[in-house]
């Protein structure tokens, strides 16, 4: 178990200015910087493909859902968003292709998104493929269509913590984030004893991660 806290390159930035989220430049300079966690946001468009947008500021991410409507070449003009297979390549090429010592964290913004269509993708990255989208039924899909290899977290909060760990334990998840607030001496010790791991935001960007 890694006690260290991880730097998380949230939409692939370590540094928010000078590059687009979720862009290959991004995330090289990421890896450069000595990123552990490369955190990507997977939409799908009309026509199938897998990009990665997030959507800054606020109102731009509230906007992203209906990008879903249009084409890939439309949302590219819109937004400059890259492909996924763009991004997950350059993280492949960087580290040796079997996901190295740094892990591809997919924050998954769309439910249409399939198992099949992730691992054609990002197929080889072992345990250090993240599959991480906030909606617990959604995740437990992906999990049974991907099966065992990378590593399922549940992308969201539960308020009640320990019922939530049991609800992981029994759907086979082993990976929660929670809240600062909610890290108490008992919550880190029955996360042990079921072997959970979770993931704290300790910033406001959510780029330092404590990881039991």
């Amino acid at each position: 178990m890694n006690k260290k806290p991880l730097k998380m390159a949230h939409a692939g930035r370590v540094h928010c200015a000078g590059f687009r989220e979720n862009s290959p430049e991004a995330v090289c300079d990421s890896l450069t910087a000595g990123a552990d966690i490369i955190e990507i946001d997977v939409r799908k468009s009309r026509d199938g493909v897998l990009y990665c947008y997030h959507g800054f500021p606020w109102w731009r991410f509230v906007g992203a859902w209906g990008l879903r409507f249009f084409s890939f070449a439309t949302i590219r003009k819109m937004t400059q968003a890259s492909k996924l297979v763009e991004v997950a390549d350059v993280v492949r090429g960087e580290l040796g292709g079997s996901g190295g010592s740094a892990i591809l964290f997919l924050d998954i913004k769309d439910k249409r998104v399939r198992g099949a269509e992730l691992m054609k993708i990002c197929d080889g990255f072992g345990e250090a493929l993240w599959i991480a989208p906030c909606n617990f039924r959604y995740l437990k899909k992906l999990k049974r269509e991907v099966g065992e290899g990378p590593t399922y977290v549940y992308n969201f909060y539960f308020l009640f913590v320990r019922w939530g760990m049991r609800r992981l334990v029994r759907a086979g998840i082993g990976v929660f984030k929670v809240l600062p607030w909610q890290l108490s001496a008992g919550v880190r010790e029955e996360a042990s004893k079921l072997g959970l791991r979770y993931a704290c935001d300790w910033d406001r960007e959510g780029n330092v991660w404590e990881m039991l």
